[in-house]
């Protein structure tokens, strides 16, 4: 049985994984295999976009992309673009849950560099990322300690152990 995620497990516009207990009906799912890309039919706005790590099961909600001419993730970061996502988001149609029409994707003109320069693309995009992952990672440790030293002085003053 293969591991399965859905629309809930992909945050939006960072591609990041979400672990949850989801579970699926093997009639309503796809396979995708490592190095697909999948992308959320389901409000495009939402900008869920994830590059298969290993080979699984996934929502029929995803528009599963592969056997790509280059790579992978630099079709990772193009399907995350602002301008590609404003795209999709024209094609939908419904108002309350509005689906990707997959034949607009499939006609849809992309820049499509070298194989090289996609690669250097995507590696550039990825260390970044990384560097901005990692500062914010740092701010929000520094948040968290000062809001514990923020409570422990509060209590400390309230009870009486330190004097104002």
């Amino acid at each position: 049985i293969l591991d399965y995620f859905s629309l809930e497990n992909i945050e939006g516009w960072t591609n990041k994984y979400i672990e949850t207990d989801s579970v699926y009906d093997i009639n309503t799912s796809n396979i995708c295999k490592k190095n697909d890309v999948v992308v959320g039919k389901l409000r495009p706005y939402l900008c869920k976009v994830f590059l298969v790590d290993y080979d699984r099961c996934c929502s029929s909600e995803f528009a599963i992309f592969y056997d790509f001419k280059g790579s992978a993730s630099y079709f990772k970061y193009l399907f995350t673009s602002r301008g590609f996502i404003d795209s999709m988001n024209e094609s939908t149609k419904g108002t309350k849950m509005p689906r990707v029409n997959i034949e607009y994707i499939k006609n849809m003109l992309i820049v499509l560099p070298s194989e090289d320069e996609q690669k250097e693309i995507a590696e550039f995009l990825e260390q970044k990322i990384s560097a901005i992952d990692n500062s914010i990672s740092k701010r929000e440790s520094i948040i968290e300690k000062l809001t514990e030293y923020k409570k422990s002085l509060i209590y400390e003053v309230v009870t009486g152990k330190k004097e104002v």
